[in-house]
């Protein structure tokens, strides 16, 4: 199946989708986007947006990629750090960023201290599943997580631009 380059409202890089996605099927569709494109986008304007949501199918393949941006200590690192003693989940590392793999469901938080607190954090969540997918295997959950990196990246440098973002390394977040 044919992905485009460039997924969610032209902002996300489609590369890590290929190997979610049926060879045969109904063709690839962006059924919805909203918060990812830059264009027009200060900060402010993007903070005003609430949370982005991108919801892809294609074949009976559904994949979405969300972020929040979350503040007041509602969760904070100690709670993705006890979330990850849950059975069944796996460590995320992406330089300074965290988070978990939990089947076909990658959860990375970026630090964006921009308020009073300065422990808020962006949570970007990828995953789907459908069409007879093994959600348990290794390529399938690295492409859910390649995902949520290029998704992290974006969120955090491009839209909320926030401070060490741009440290965030290239590439696949570290499993385990």
């Amino acid at each position: 199946m044919a992905v485009p380059a460039k997924v969610c409202e032209r902002s996300l890089p489609g590369g890590a989708l290929k190997r979610l996605m049926p060879e045969r099927g109904e063709r690839f569709r962006e059924r919805s986007a909203y918060g990812f494109a830059v264009e027009g986008g200060s900060r402010d304007v993007v903070r005003g947006q609430g949370p982005g949501q991108c919801l892809l199918t294609g074949g009976d393949v559904s994949i979405g990629v969300a972020y929040w941006y979350l503040q007041g200590g509602d969760y904070t690192r100690d709670d993705v750090e006890r979330d990850l003693r849950k059975s069944g989940r796996a460590r995320l590392t992406l330089g300074d960023a965290g988070g978990t793999l939990d089947g076909p469901g990658a959860h990375l938080f970026v630090d964006c201290p921009l308020g009073k607190r300065r422990d808020e954090l962006l949570e970007i969540s990828a995953g789907g599943g459908g069409g007879g997918a093994d959600l348990g295997d290794r390529a399938v959950r690295e492409s859910a997580a390649a995902f949520a990196a290029d998704a992290a990246r974006h969120v955090a440098q491009d839209l909320w631009r926030c401070p060490g973002a741009q440290n965030l390394p290239s590439g696949p977040p570290r499993i385990g």
